[in-house]
């Protein structure tokens, strides 16, 4: 089978865990993968500090004609999020199970990818599609109904990412001479885009905050490989390479990020973790066959 489907990526809970291998002053995010293929997607810890991911498992993702994409989590409740095409699903962060909540009535198809995000007191789904604004949704994360909040005015180009659990919404959209990703603050009330400025880097994935820190993952040279960790400043958009992600499974490539800001016990301990805000959507642009 063949099928088309994201090389870029645009994007906390309860969970019981049991023997994490980190630094209990390390920051940790849950992270989202899908293979390039498209028939495998799988989700583990990522130690934000050192670039390791751990426990990672298969998600009940079967693959098909559309792809697994974004994470997303809304504070007071103890569910992750993710779409599958055109609707939304819950995600057991700890077996990897999805279960269908419903449709989220956005239209789906080649090129178009549709994502979770949410705020520290509201969901919502933005649509990505090459070539045309993407417009922001409300979302009820109990029945997956949507309605239109109004038009971004930001056009992707090749890859564009939002964050999810901040205060406000942020995309990172590639665009310009040169490429690299801009960093634009989303009005959740009417849609409407600011500039911030220019990150200097290209291909992010997700953008999150952990232990006051501003975090989002990329593969510059779209490799699948040399996937590498930055903060990003919100206020200027100004991004710092800070490391490289040491294990990611080759041919895998990040389409959701939720940091885990809870605090990690020594390994063999079990811990209730109830994890911080945040989640991230991915929307892909680039189409593979």
């Amino acid at each position: 089978m063949s099928m088309s489907l994201p090389l870029k990526g645009l994007l906390g809970l309860s969970a019981l865990l049991v023997g994490v291998h980190a630094n209990a002053a390390d920051p940790l995010a849950y992270a989202l993968l899908l293979n390039a293929t498209g028939s495998q997607s799988e989700i583990g810890t990522l130690d934000l500090a050192t670039g390791t991911l751990s426990n990672v498992v298969q998600t009940t993702f079967g693959g098909g004609d559309e792809a697994v994409n974004g994470l997303a989590y809304l504070p007071g409740t103890s569910t992750y999020y993710t779409n599958v095409g055109s609707s939304l699903y819950s995600v057991d962060v700890s077996t990897g199970a999805l279960k269908k909540i419903g449709s989220t009535g956005i239209p789906s198809g080649p090129g178009i990818f549709t994502a979770p995000v949410t705020t520290r007191s509201a969901a919502y789904e933005v649509l990505a599609k090459l070539g045309s604004a993407v417009p922001l949704y409300s979302l009820n994360t109990t029945s997956a109904a949507t309605a239109v909040i109004g038009n971004t005015g930001i056009v992707p180009v090749n890859n564009s990412t939002a964050s999810s659990g901040l205060t406000g919404l942020y995309v990172i959209n590639d665009e310009g001479a040169s490429d690299t990703g801009h960093l634009y603050s989303i009005d959740p009330h009417t849609g409407g885009a600011t500039l911030i400025g220019d990150t200097g880097v290209k291909g992010f994935r997700g953008l999150i905050d952990a232990g006051g820190v501003d975090y989002s993952v990329s593969d510059p040279g779209d490799s699948f490989t040399q996937q590498q960790i930055y903060s990003v400043d919100l206020d200027t958009g100004k991004s710092k390479l800070l490391r490289n992600i040491a294990n990611k499974q080759a041919g895998y490539f990040f389409v959701g990020l939720a940091p885990i800001t809870s605090a990690v016990p020594e390994p063999g301990t079990p811990a209730l973790f109830t994890l911080g805000v945040l989640a991230t959507l991915a929307a892909g642009l680039r189409r593979r066959t």
